[in-house]
């Protein structure tokens, strides 16, 4: 498995990024089968399982067609902490 640390950011202005929250549950983001995964910052709970930056990059380009490959950033939904899941994470 390939663990990678989040950069833990300050909540970004309004309609400038594209954020994920999560309201009801405390779960990963995405999951699937790759050996990559992806944790808070703040408290490594995790975010993102099974897959690659790229792939979740192409994920989230498929479902908001505003996003400009800015960086996506995910609200841990333990800590609440603001992470940010950019290309040059590793």
């Amino acid at each position: 498995m390939v663990e990678h640390t989040l950069r833990v950011i300050p909540e970004p202005a309004e309609n400038t990024r594209v954020v994920f929250r999560q309201t009801t549950t405390k779960q990963p983001y995405f999951h699937r089968g790759s050996p990559e995964f992806f944790v808070c910052g703040n408290c490594r709970f995790a975010l993102v399982l099974g897959l690659s930056f790229e792939e979740v990059d192409r994920e989230i380009r498929s479902r908001f067609r505003t996003y400009s490959g800015e960086g996506i950033v995910i609200q841990c939904p333990d800590c609440k902490a603001f992470n940010e899941l950019g290309a040059d994470v590793g």
